[in-house]
Order: structure tokens, then sequence, then C-alpha cells
């Protein structure tokens, strides 16, 4: 095929427990080095299998997604409805790219609903309890 291996871009990513990490690999007389994360196909991939990362990353891509459209979702001419479609097809194909090789834990769980409630907070605007007035 004609494709030939880039030397100096090549790394090593090891993914098994009680391994010396910074053991590197020789052929033919070229070394590669060792890395302890990688980002692939836009998701982060950790030597440890530690998802944290990436949903930090996630929510970190996504808020910069949510703080590009403020303006049109604190919009009073725009629907409710309208900004709810926004937050669907724009923001949280961001948030949830690679959702289904998640491992969860509650914390991490609980960091998406914060973020999920922040963008819900700006389309849908204050809501006051009426119970808690009187």
């Amino acid at each position: 095929m004609g494709l030939q291996m880039n030397n100096a871009k090549t790394e090593l990513m090891r993914m098994e427990k009680d391994v010396n990490r910074e053991e590197q690999l020789e052929i033919d007389s070229i070394r590669y080095g060792v890395c302890r994360r990688v980002k692939y196909l836009g998701s982060i991939v950790d030597d440890d299998n530690d998802m944290e990362t990436e949903i930090k990353s996630r929510i970190a891509s996504a808020d910069r997604c949510f703080y590009g459209l403020q303006k049109v979702l604190g919009r009073a001419n725009i629907s409710k409805k309208t900004k709810l479609k926004i937050y669907k097809t724009n923001i949280k194909p961001v948030l949830l790219y690679g959702c289904e090789t998640w491992s969860l834990t509650k914390g991490m769980e609980h960091s998406l609903s914060v973020f999920e409630n922040k963008v819900l907070r700006k389309i849908f605007g204050p809501v006051y309890d009426v119970h808690e007035q009187a």
C-alpha cells in the first residue's frame, strides 16, 4: 500500500496493571516512547482507563459550545421549544460523544447533571415555588 510509519510520532501505551510504565520499546534500533494519555477520535484514552478525564474534557467542550450559544438561548423572542431543540442538537451531542463506553461513578453522573441543569436553567429561566412564597 505504500504506507510508512512515522517513527518520531509513534508512542507506546501499556494497558496492563503492575507494569513499569516508563519502559520503552525498541525495534530495529528505534526507540518508541511511552505515553499515559492520548486523544483518539476525539476521546481521551488513559492507560488507567480512567473515565473522569474524558468526562471533564467533554463537559469543558460542551461548556464552550454553551457559551457560544448563550446569546441565542437568552433571547426572549425565541420559544423554549426552539431553545430545547438547539440544546439537544448542538450542545448535548458534544457532551455525550463517546458515552457508550463510559463507566460512570456517582460523582461523574452528578457532574453531568450539574452541567445539564445549568443549560436548562438558562433556557427556562428562574422557577419560583408558590409554596415557598406563602
